[in-house]
Order: C-alpha cells, then sequence, then structure tokens
C-alpha cells in the first residue's frame, strides 16, 4: 500500500497509529515570541461540558466532537433588529468545514478576495427587507426565518453553492450568527469534500490569525480580528476537552547540492525524512516557503515539542522524548516532525 496516497493514508493512521492522546498544555519558562506562539495556537484547555444539541455533533473517525463555540452562537436575529435601530446591518459569511485527515480533526475557514484581501464574504442587509415577514416556522420568528433565507441567497449568490439542490439541508448547516461590536458573522458548516476551489481559499486558524496571509495573499484585518475570540477556532471532543489546532507549514526535500527546499506544488507528493541538523530521521518543514513560488503546504501538529534556538542555545522540551522540534536558527523557523500521522497536505 502506497501511503503516500491520501485515502491510503487515511486508512494507514486509522488502522494502524490513530491514538487518542492529548499533550499537556505546555508553560515554558522562556517567553519567547516563537514559543508563545507555538502554545497559544494549541491552546489546550478543559472545559465543562454542557448539553450539546445533535445537530453540534460531528462524528469524525468514528470519534464525536463539537465546535467549540456553538452554544454561544445566536440564533434569533429578531433580537438584533429590536436591540439596535440600523438602516443595515453588515453581515459576513464564514463558512466551515471540519478535516478528518490527522489523528484529531480541525477545522477550515472558507475566504474570497476582496479587492486583493483575502475576507469572508460580505454584504449588507437593509432593515427594511424585515417588513412584513410572515411567520412560516411556528418555534421561530418570522424575521429570523427571512434572515437566514437573506443568507442562504448570499451562499447562493456569492460562493455558487445551490442551496436549493436537495442533498443540502441549510437549516442543518446553518449554526447561528455571531456577533463582533455590530459585524454579524454568520457560520454555515460545509461538507469537506464540498469543492469551492475555483470560489476561493480555504484557510486554518494559523493562516488567518497568525501568518495573516495565504498563498501571499493578505488577508483583512476584521478577518484576521475575528479569531481574537479563541473559541472560535476550537473543536472539543465529547469529555469537553480542546483537540490540539495544526500549525501551517511548507514540507521540504534536498536538492541536488544537499540543501533543504521547499517541494513545488507542481510534484508528486513528497513526503520523506531526513537528518537536520543534530536530529535525524524527521520530517522538516519550514514555517514560511524559503524562496519564491507555489509550494506544498501542510496542517501540522506540534506534539510533545522540543523548542531549540539555534542562535541563543536555548532548548527545553516538556516532555523527555519529545516528538517534534520547534527549531529557530538565523535561516528561519522550521518545524521538525518524528510522525507521519501528524502532518496532513491542504
Amino acid at each position: 500500500m502506497n501511503i503516500n496516497n491520501t485515502e491510503a493514508k487515511k486508512y494507514f493512521i486509522e488502522k494502524f497509529l490513530r491514538q487518542n492522546y492529548i499533550p499537556p498544555k505546555y508553560q515554558p519558562d522562556d517567553d519567547s515570541d516563537a514559543i508563545t506562539e507555538v502554545t497559544d495556537i494549541t491552546d489546550i484547555t478543559d472545559a465543562e461540558f454542557d448539553d450539546v444539541d445533535d445537530n453540534d455533533i460531528y462524528t469524525i473517525n468514528n470519534k464525536k466532537y463539537f465546535y467549540a463555540i456553538e452554544n454561544d452562537f445566536r440564533l434569533d436575529f429578531s433580537r438584533i433588529l429590536q436591540e439596535s435601530y440600523q438602516e443595515t446591518y453588515p453581515v459576513h459569511l464564514v463558512l466551515f468545514r471540519i478535516n478528518g485527515s490527522l489523528q484529531t480533526p480541525f477545522l477550515e475557514f472558507f475566504l474570497m478576495d476582496n479587492n486583493n484581501q483575502l475576507a469572508f464574504p460580505q454584504f449588507q442587509v437593509k432593515r427594511t427587507e424585515f417588513e412584513n415577514a410572515e411567520q412560516e416556522h411556528p418555534e421561530e420568528h418570522p424575521q429570523t426565518t427571512r434572515f437566514k433565507g437573506i443568507v442562504a441567497e448570499e451562499v447562493i449568490q456569492q460562493i455558487g453553492i445551490d442551496l436549493n439542490d436537495k442533498k443540502y439541508d441549510f437549516q442543518q448547516m446553518y449554526k447561528g450568527f455571531y456577533d463582533k461590536n455590530g459585524d454579524y458573522y454568520a457560520f454555515i458548516h460545509i461538507d469537506y469534500f464540498e469543492n469551492l476551489d475555483d470560489y476561493g481559499y480555504w484557510g486554518i486558524y494559523h493562516e488567518i490569525h497568525k501568518i495573516q496571509e495565504i498563498n501571499e495573499k493578505l488577508i483583512a484585518k476584521n478577518s484576521v480580528d475575528l479569531f481574537n475570540n479563541k473559541n472560535l477556532h476550537i473543536l472539543k471532543s465529547m469529555d469537553g476537552k480542546a483537540v490540539p489546532t495544526p500549525i501551517c507549514g511548507y514540507i521540504m526535500k534536498k536538492n541536488e547540492k544537499g540543501g533543504f527546499v521547499n517541494v513545488s506544488t507542481e510534484e508528486t507528493l513528497f513526503e520523506k525524512a531526513f537528518q537536520f541538523d543534530e536530529f535525524e530521521d524527521v520530517y522538516v518543514f519550514s514555517k514560511n516557503p524559503i524562496d519564491s513560488g507555489s509550494f506544498k503546504k501542510y496542517a501540522i501538529i506540534l506534539d510533545d515539542v522540543m523548542y531549540y534556538n539555534k542562535i541563543s542555545g536555548f532548548k527545553k522540551a516538556n516532555q523527555e522524548k519529545f516528538k517534534s522540534v520547534h527549531f529557530e536558527s538565523d535561516t528561519g523557523v522550521f518545524y521538525l516532525l518524528q510522525y507521519y500521522e501528524h502532518f496532513t497536505e491542504l
């Protein structure tokens, strides 16, 4: 079996490598930016488990998870119309999907090109659109029903998903909206295999909130700032524990001169372990591409991390037997991984 094949890789991980393991939150003594970046992203915390609606439970690789923020989403837009009088209301479409290619799932979010910047698709809702809204659902305010209908129509018009197709159930897809200082972010769950590549880009939290660009396209500030609320990027297992959130990196190989270079997107899948500095048999990723071009991009779980700054000589691990290395040198930041199940191509 060729485990470089995406489907074969999923089978290989599920059958032989999958672990029910969540690393403890690591609080290093050093407060360098590099360490803060990684610990802030993983941000593993326990939370009291509240009742979760069946519609908000996601089964990934035969295990159940829920989206940490969903209980806090608002559903009744009629209350917004009562609370604040505005002629128009800015609304953003936040389409998200769940990627199950790693040992634990993670979220991806959809952005579109808007004036040479990536952003969540946006539109304005006029207050007059809610006049004479008719009761359609006995348990829902007619203005709330109207709002969901407007959101659905914008998904059709801007993103090209034909929600009129019987295979879609927008009532299930729509999770509610998040009110951020008078901007309203409507969250919509999209099937992982839905192809939207012709309309925009899928990005993970690390790209959006930390790197703030995807494929050399900058991300708009309001889309970046949305994730100041960290619950918006966290999935939790049914015991209320957050699962690790991956970071983004670019896989590397050795060229004919023995130096490390990134792997072009035009090449066939390349995943091979090397010796890097004093570390042997590790898969090597750079935090950023080391040259201009289009390169293979991966989601990476830094599990049981050693933090190593080659410049200062700082070295520290949260366990004696570390599984990955956050490596910083004068040539850049690199991620060294020992295990194949800790990364997947985006």
